[in-house]
């Protein structure tokens, strides 16, 4: 999906370019003239070739705004309207033509032409496997499927389709007459879209509808005989005739009557009844169009399906398009040439592109397509190619991430599934083919993505000082990633004079309410309690996608009963619920040896707020030492729950010199495993207090590694030298840690660098973020810099800067970064 942005459905709805399309198992006949080719005027121009002599063209008109329609309708018969769209679908002779031509409200007329009808081994291939594994089957959600009906009786499919409807015009003129069972042009309700009643019975071509929702939701549990599955198996199903019968050779071709046709103006009618079903409570994820016509190799903005397309998309609902089986490498067919559609091409099961496959700049994923099994009338299965069966593995990828990720948009997870896929490259472009089960082990949304668009962004909380008054003021600002870099910091939230302290705040970032955007919380000191003892409370601000509402208080630890100073906190999903949690590595003192005691606890989300901190983990007397340990969190291991990472420093090896250790507490879901050391040192060889951590998965296997920027003090110049080391998850543990950048004697000081992880760029693998400080301005005030280490899947390439704050304008020392 390239989106286009649309101020309303009017000006969506422009210039007409293609009347009809063809289900993509079909090779496309010559068709109109395409976008690129149109000529101006509202008017198609081959229209009036098509009403010499008398005749009459059915044609679809687009008006400026609704009230408009009376006035275009006046000038023909009207075969089709719409409840919405500015939008009718008129018979018209030449005369009619000339006078839309002359109406000032008609946007575009053009020929409303029929075209004709273009799984055991692809669901594992895509990982469909793996979310079955997990609980996660889709169910919730419905999709749609705009095709030729569907068996609804068949045992594959059997007590799943819940709403019914056809829209299956008739016209003597075109020789089309209705498929609906009851005989009429639009029937709803149980029944009207069953390909194994009425005409549909009959005809061979009425099977494609019933293979692709086998396809996406098919469900063969218990059934001999049957694939194991579709992929989402849980998931509803909406049944939509959109298919003709016809019987005249000028359109079905020399000995191919009968033969089933589809209208533009059918698949209208059925997109806007998907949009009403959405409207009316119907949980709505997908709309499956398996067909195609024309070749179109820059996005079709004049399509009429554009408007009815980009309001099902504002409403939640993908609309996956067929790519077409021309074998264009440069092009698509219409409508998956519509930029808010999700336009999918065919692979193989070896992932090589399967020969038929149109492809190129427009295609947004690919998936299995070749030698499908899946469900046909009758009650049998068989095996059908094309990019037909490739669209409805992606309709199904829909159901089960939102089954996974129920708040996100369907831009998040369409993010979410092109980060995860598996590239596959080829001449001029490269498109990824879906792969489910990785998208699904991302259960804990990227880091720091605050607006919910599959990258990552930097946040940070202001200081600016002491008021006049003596109080305080703080702000938080979001610096939002916009993919080749990141947009100026724009203020969120302000204190207000004297409600703030920055210095008793320590920040973190994560999805605190499970809806796909990362949000930002704060452990709030409080010192001046009435017995005089310590005093926390926990606040969040929750991201609304283009902001952060206020700061709530989600926790309160009461007086005298946890101390602020004592606590080093990490965010995660320890418990793998999808939700962001916040862990503490507490310090104990006054431990009866007088040797150091820690604790694990962690405030595990409600989604709307935070239990109680529960301790699941103690070290005991004197065995691990708070004030030696850094923490980090991540999933390390790959099973879906984040795990924390400590760095830890042992400071009386032998030769004087530093020691550390990397250690992991690994999450059980209900708690933590007791501490292991995954990676160590040596004696004398790496020095924990020059070192600065983040998590991320640098890499893009699924699993959380670490990162350290390191200090090193004694350059030869005197100046500061600095270098960046990954510790790679082999899931059972770590990789000894490689260098991967060093800056070079005298050109990065590791302690004017405020770091942070994040996969700024949405490529699905994490990169480094640093805010740097300069302090050498002219006018002796602050200066910083937003640096990026992009991960190249091996290592980094070298820092960029995206952002400068100007001389004297942002004070680093001033500035939490999360």
């Amino acid at each position: 999906m390239k989106r286009t942005s649309w101020m309303t459905v009017v000006t969506a709805m422009t210039v007409i370019s293609l009347a009809a399309a063809i289900p993509a198992q079909a090779s496309a006949p010559s068709s109109p003239a395409t976008a690129a080719e149109a000529t101006p005027g509202p008017v198609d121009p081959p229209l009036y070739d098509r009403t010499e002599n008398g005749a009459k063209v059915r044609v679809n008109v687009v008006t400026k705004q609704r009230a408009d329609l009376s006035a275009a309708a006046a000038t023909g018969k009207t075969m089709q309207s719409f409840q919405s769209l500015p939008l009718v679908t008129l018979k018209v002779d030449r005369a009619g033509l000339e006078k839309l031509a002359a109406q000032s409200d008609v946007v575009s007329v053009t020929e409303d032409i029929p075209v004709p009808p273009s799984l055991d081994e692809s669901v594992p291939l895509i990982g469909g496997t793996s979310p079955s594994a997990a609980g996660l089957t889709g169910a919730g959600s419905a999709i749609a499927v705009l095709d030729t009906g569907v068996a609804t009786n068949h045992p594959f499919l059997k007590g799943r389709v819940v709403a019914e409807a056809c829209f299956s015009p008739i016209d003597a003129d075109y020789s089309a007459t209705s498929l609906c069972p009851n005989g009429t042009e639009t029937q709803e309700g149980t029944g009207s879209a069953d390909s194994e009643a009425g005409p549909c019975a009959t005809i061979t071509e009425c099977d494609h509808g019933t293979h692709v929702a086998g396809i996406a939701a098919g469900n063969g549990k218990g059934i001999t005989g049957a694939p194991a599955r579709g992929v989402a198996p849980g998931a509803d199903i909406v049944a939509i005739q959109i298919f003709s019968k016809f019987t005249s050779e000028d359109y079905c071709g020399a000995g191919a009557t009968p033969c089933v046709l589809s209208f533009t103006s059918a698949q209208l009618a059925a997109l806007e009844k998907v949009w009403d079903l959405k409207q009316s409570g119907t949980p709505l994820v997908a709309a499956n169009l398996s067909l195609g016509s024309g070749r179109s190799s820059s996005p079709c903005e004049d399509d009429p399906r554009q408007a009815v397309i980009d309001q099902l998309l504002d409403t939640g609902v993908a609309t996956v398009v067929a790519a077409g089986n021309n074998g264009y490498t440069d092009a698509v067919t219409a409508p998956a040439c519509v930029s808010s559609a999700i336009a999918v091409g065919a692979t193989t099961d070896d992932d090589e592109l399967s020969a038929f496959t149109n492809r190129g700049p427009l295609l947004d994923f690919f998936a299995p397509g070749t030698s499908i099994v899946s469900s046909v009338p009758g009650g049998g299965y068989a095996s059908k190619s094309g990019t037909s069966m490739a669209a409805p593995h992606v309709a199904g990828a829909f159901a089960l991430l939102r089954q996974a990720f129920p708040t996100r948009s369907i831009t998040s997870l369409e993010t979410l599934l092109k980060a995860t896929g598996r590239p596959i490259t080829y001449t001029g472009a490269g498109t990824p083919r879906i792969d489910i089960g990785q998208a699904l082990s991302q259960k804990s949304d990227k880091t720091g993505d605050f607006n919910g668009d599959g990258r990552s962004d930097a946040a940070y909380l202001y200081d600016y000082g002491t008021n006049s008054d003596g109080t305080n003021h703080s702000a938080l600002w979001l610096q939002a990633s916009n993919g080749s870099g990141v947009n100026n910091p724009v203020r969120q939230w302000d204190s207000g004079t004297g409600s703030w302290n920055w210095s008793l705040s320590k920040t973190l970032s994560g999805d605190f309410n499970g809806d796909g955007r990362s949000d930002v919380a704060v452990l709030y000191k409080y010192a001046d309690t009435s017995d005089g003892r310590h005093h926390s409370a926990l606040w969040t601000f929750t991201s609304t996608g283009s902001g952060f509402n206020s700061p709530v208080r989600v926790w309160d630890s009461g007086t005298g009963s946890w101390d602020w100073d004592s606590s080093e906190l990490v965010a995660g999903d320890f418990n793998g619920d999808g939700k962001s949690d916040v862990g503490a590595l507490y310090k104990y003192a006054n431990t009866s040896d007088g040797r150091g005691h820690s604790a694990l606890w962690t405030f595990t989300s409600t989604g709307a707020g935070f239990n109680a901190p529960a301790k699941l983990w103690d070290s005991g007397t004197g065995s691990w030492t708070a004030d030696n340990s850094k923490l980090v969190a991540g999933d390390f291991n790959g099973d879906g729950k984040s795990d924390v990472g400590a760095l830890y420093k042992y400071a009386n090896t032998s030769d004087g010199r530093g020691h550390s250790a990397l250690w992991t507490f690994t999450s059980t879901g209900a708690g933590f495993n007791a501490p292991a050391k995954l990676s160590d040192s040596g004696t004398g060889s790496w020095t924990a207090d020059n070192s600065k951590l983040v998590a991320g998965d640098f890499n893009g296997d699924g699993k959380s590694d670490v990162g350290a920027l390191y200090k090193y003090t004694d350059t030869s110049d005197g100046r500061g030298h600095s270098a960046l080391w990954t510790f790679t998850s082999t899931g059972a543990g770590f990789n000894a840690p490689a260098k991967l950048w060093d800056s070079g004697t005298g050109s990065w000081t590791a302690d004017n660098s405020k770091l942070v992880a994040g996969d700024f760029n949405g490529d699905g693998k994490s990169d480094v973020g640093a805010l740097y400080k300069y302090t050498d301005t002219s006018d002796g005030r602050g200066h910083s810099a937003l640096w990026t280490f992009t991960s190249t899947g091996a290592g980094f390439n070298g820092p960029a800067k995206l952002w400068d704050s100007g001389t004297g304008s942002w004070t680093w020392d001033q500035t939490k970064t999360t």
